[in-house]
């Protein structure tokens, strides 16, 4: 199992690198990818929520079986129509936020083999969960999904697991991360 990156740690907005090849390396990063994911009960999970910046992710298409695995995925269409949907997310746990996304989804992806498919998919969770991992292999995460006032309102709301738990050393505010900075300025404004 693999530790699990939560917001506000910066790589998961960072755009991750296509995958060139298959290795025994990569399979086995695979392999203990879904193991974290089924673990925490997610329906997908994406390389970038393990600190990986790789293009890859995985979807729980139904409960029980073996997750899909997407590398290197690109969404070649999708419908006009829209649906609200009630989305999570493993690394801003206990927080759920309606998006809008489109009905469905044509993506293009390699298999394990490096075999291309296109596949379009319908319905939910399983759009929903296929364009929100897409999302965090391109640094977007669903709070990027909605307006700036909402994303405020939500994130003074919501109770951030690591007031209940300490969180992993990558999570808290680093000099460099966004928090950071964004409190560097607020209060260099301040002392004007």
């Amino acid at each position: 199992m693999l530790p699990l990156t939560y917001w506000p740690d910066e790589r998961l907005v960072q755009k991750c690198e296509p995958v060139k090849q298959i290795d025994d390396a990569f399979l086995l990063f695979v392999e203990s990818l879904k193991k974290t994911m089924l673990k925490e009960q997610g329906l997908g999970i994406a390389a970038t929520q393990v600190g990986v910046p790789l293009q890859v992710c995985l979807v729980q298409e139904t409960y029980g079986e073996e997750p899909l695995v997407m590398i290197n995925p690109v969404i070649e269409a999708s419908s006009k129509k829209k649906v609200l949907f009630g989305e999570g997310c493993l690394s801003f746990p206990g927080l759920f936020i309606e998006v809008a996304r489109p009905a469905w989804v044509d993506v293009a992806y390699l298999d394990l083999n490096m075999k291309r498919h296109l596949r379009r998919f319908d319905g939910l969770p399983l759009s929903v969960c296929v364009q929100h991992e897409i999302d965090h292999l391109r640094g977007l995460t669903f709070l990027d999904r909605v307006s700036r006032q909402e994303r405020r309102k939500i994130l003074r709301k919501w109770k951030q697991p690591w007031t209940e738990y300490p969180p992993p050393r990558s999570t808290q505010a680093k000099s460099g991360s966004r928090k950071a900075s964004y409190k560097k300025k607020k209060a260099g404004r301040r002392k004007k």
